[in-house]
């Protein structure tokens, strides 16, 4: 079995979106996406475009507004010699 992880742009195909959204029709498609609270944008064709980088962390179940939110975890170096 051979794992094809080749990425040959920064957002998801045609096919790809379609998988994930179950529906075939961009407009089905972006209505999908605005129920599920994905970001995306449209085209000049009225297609939906979501980035490929967004779409893995959303998968993935990470929550990027609530991330980006939270102060960063910094070092504490006042005991370092």
């Amino acid at each position: 079995m051979q794992l094809n992880m080749s990425i040959n742009s920064e957002y998801l195909t045609v096919d790809e979106l379609a998988g994930i959204s179950g529906r075939a029709r961009k407009d089905d498609q972006i209505a999908w996406l605005v129920a599920k609270g994905w970001r995306h944008t449209v085209n000049a064709a009225g297609a939906p475009i979501v980035g490929r980088w967004y779409a893995r962390m959303k998968l993935a179940g990470v929550d990027l507004a609530e991330s980006l939110s939270q102060q960063p975890v910094m070092p504490d170096f006042s005991k370092a010699r």
